[in-house]
């Protein structure tokens, strides 16, 4: 330890602000982070309503489109997609 005969202020301020400071920086950087993540929360809570949004439309829009179907019993399953059309021209005749 250094002795100090006399209490020279200057001395003293200079070593005082020596400490001082990278605590200071210290503390601006904690409240520089704290602001970001509280950004960051905020954008979360956003982008979780808007999924929230996006997802109940996507299930109205299936459901939509589910009700523009129709299903026809007794189609039997190995009737190919490209011959569907002229199967179900043949079976609506018959009706």
């Amino acid at each position: 330890m250094r002795q100090m005969h006399a209490a020279d202020p200057d001395l003293i301020k200079t070593e005082v602000q020596a400490v001082t400071a990278p605590t200071q920086a210290s503390e601006e950087d904690i409240q520089d982070l704290r602001k970001e993540v509280q950004d960051l929360k905020e954008t979360v809570q956003h982008l979780k309503t808007s999924q929230a949004t996006i997802s109940t439309r996507v299930d109205q829009a299936e459901d939509r489109h589910r009700r523009t179907n129709f299903k026809i019993r007794g189609i039997p399953d190995s009737v190919d997609v490209t011959e569907l059309a002229n199967y179900l021209r043949r079976l609506f005749s018959k009706l």
